[in-house]
């Protein structure tokens, strides 16, 4: 009877943590980033749908994409976790600056 139980305490807790993982994977958000003729963009996606994207760099009065693969997915990682963490998706001009990214390419 013991052997019984701690089976079916197992399988609970087997079967517990695999739909946790589940669903979480279901709400990941993802980060694409994409070349774009001048330069690079990205998009935020969950479960197959675009929440966000990005052509230009925000928070800039040019419209200019961004300059490297590096700099989208910086960006792109920032807004990300700010969804995650229940605050606008936003950018600034200082968080542009504090994080390196270019404004002009050459």
């Amino acid at each position: 009877m013991k052997f019984n139980n701690t089976l079916f305490i197992l399988l609970f807790c087997f079967i517990v943590i695999f739909v946790i993982l589940l669903y979480h994977k279901k709400n990941t958000i993802e980060i694409t980033v994409y070349n774009i003729k001048d330069g690079y963009g990205y998009s935020l996606q969950m479960n197959k749908k675009i929440l966000i994207k990005q052509d230009y760099i925000p928070a800039i009065q040019e419209r200019s994409h961004f300059c490297t693969y590096s700099d989208a997915y910086k960006v792109g990682t920032i807004v990300k976790n700010k969804i995650e963490h229940g605050e606008g998706p936003g950018i600034t001009l200082e968080e542009l600056k504090e994080n390196n990214i270019s404004f002009l390419c050459n």
